[in-house]
């Protein structure tokens, strides 16, 4: 099967549920410090490295200071990561008020434009979406990519798990969320959408879904009381996913450091 596989991260692209204070400048500079620490050395860990990463900005709104560290990714990690910054559309600025810029669901041409660059003629593309205070189990690449079909389908591992950022403590993510586990989005380079052209749960509006059963977390999610849309309960995850809490530093299978001051 000829293919490019991309894996994709939004940052700070202005949504609906983007408020001012999720966009201040502080916002996106810890943000992108989680994205270095967490989610960039499990991509590097990858047992298959044959991907790149995309990593979507908002144009104006990124301080210069993020700017300039950002552009340093395409060197330090030999042209395997491009942060790729998207023109303002004509929209309130973020500071302003709630935003639909760049919804969560349908932003139209932007994702694929962004990825245009990095096809070199592949007859199929899958993209991967990864958050920004998210990171990879290290065969999440491989697995993808043996499962891959010369047809357009959603690909889903129905293990993931949350990491509480305070306390270095893991919960699993219960089978309730399974359309939330990170999908693959296999398609024919003729018609591309990528994988954010629709929200997490509705990629199945897109593609056929299959899951792919796995018994250990293929993503983690990252949560530091910052996040959009991720909260922990720990009660509620633990009767959800009938396992206790964990630390950390007990979790395999993903090349992260296992003790470390998120915050």
């Amino acid at each position: 099967m000829d293919f490019k596989h991309i894996i994709m991260t939004r940052v700070n692209l202005p949504g609906r549920s983007h408020r001012p204070k999720r966009l201040t400048d502080e916002w996106i500079r810890r943000r992108v410090e989680t994205y270095e620490r967490l989610s960039i050395p499990s991509f590097m860990g990858q047992t298959e490295q044959n991907f790149e990463v995309v990593v979507l900005f908002c144009g104006v709104y990124t301080p210069p200071d993020v700017v300039e560290r950002v552009k340093g990714w395409e060197e330090t990690y030999g042209g395997k990561i491009h942060p790729v910054f998207i023109p303002e559309r004509s929209a309130p600025p973020p500071r302003l008020g709630a935003c639909r810029a760049y919804p969560l669901d349908k932003m139209g041409e932007a994702p694929k434009n962004a990825i245009l660059p990095y096809l070199n003629g592949e007859d199929y593309v899958i993209t991967s979406v990864c958050d920004s205070d998210d990171c990879f189990n290290m065969n999440f690449v491989e697995r993808t990519q043996e499962e891959a079909k010369e047809e357009n389908e959603v690909l889903l591992f129905t293990e993931g798990a949350l990491l509480d950022m305070h306390s270095n403590m893991v919960y699993h993510q219960g089978d309730g969320n399974r359309h939330h586990m990170y999908p693959s989005l296999v398609e024919c380079s003729d018609d591309i959408k990528t994988v954010l052209y629709r929200k997490m749960p509705r990629m199945y509006q897109v593609a056929p879904v299959r899951f792919l059963e796995v018994d250990y977390p293929y993503f983690l999610r990252g949560v530091d009381g910052s996040n959009v849309m991720t909260a922990i309960k720990p009660q509620a995850r633990e009767r959800a996913s009938g396992r206790k809490r964990f630390p950390l530093s007990e979790l395999e299978q993903f090349t992260i450091p296992k003790e470390v001051d998120w915050l």
